[in-house]
């Protein structure tokens, strides 16, 4: 599923992100608020990859720049086994934050998953103290349902049922 929207192109997680893959997953917020995956060579981010597109609860799609084609960030839809939802996702590159990319990716994606004949609604979670992604959430029609208990981690879970 190839996606465009006014400024980005958005696409597939494929082999050739291998390199972004690292970088982004080496990314201070990443390791902040996501938590290291032990991505240390692009090696480990290659078979990285692989397991992600080889499994079907998994969809990540990275975006990036029309105009210079570099990647950005990745919005991801995942169905984890602790909820009833998919689990909305998204990561951007700190070079280029606080320019509304994971906000015009993350609708862009939003919208066509929205219209999928089995869409019930998308869960998010996000811990406590990521006052960023929670704007993004909110901004996106999210709306906080309560407080989850994960791995000793207290998160955030958000839902969203359509896009504003």
């Amino acid at each position: 599923m190839d996606i465009q929207t006014e400024r980005l192109f958005i696409e597939p997680l494929g082999l050739k992100h291998t390199a972004f893959i690292h970088r982004l997953l080496n990314s201070e917020g990443w390791l902040q608020f996501i938590g290291d995956r032990n991505i240390r060579t692009e090696t480990d981010a290659e078979n990285y990859i692989r397991k992600i597109i080889t499994n079907n609860e998994f969809k990540f799609l990275v975006f990036g720049l029309l105009n210079t084609f570099d990647y950005a960030g990745i919005v991801t839809m995942i169905q984890r086994d602790y909820l009833q939802l998919p689990d909305l996702g998204f990561a951007i590159l700190p070079d280029f934050e606080g320019n509304g990319f994971a906000y015009e990716a993350s609708l862009a994606c939003l919208n066509i998953w929205q219209t999928a004949e089995q869409y019930q609604g998308l869960f998010a979670i996000v811990q406590p103290n990521n006052i960023k992604s929670i704007g993004l959430l909110e901004k996106l029609g999210f709306c906080f349902q309560n407080k989850l208990q994960r791995d000793h981690e207290t998160l955030k879970l958000f839902k969203i049922h359509k896009t504003p």
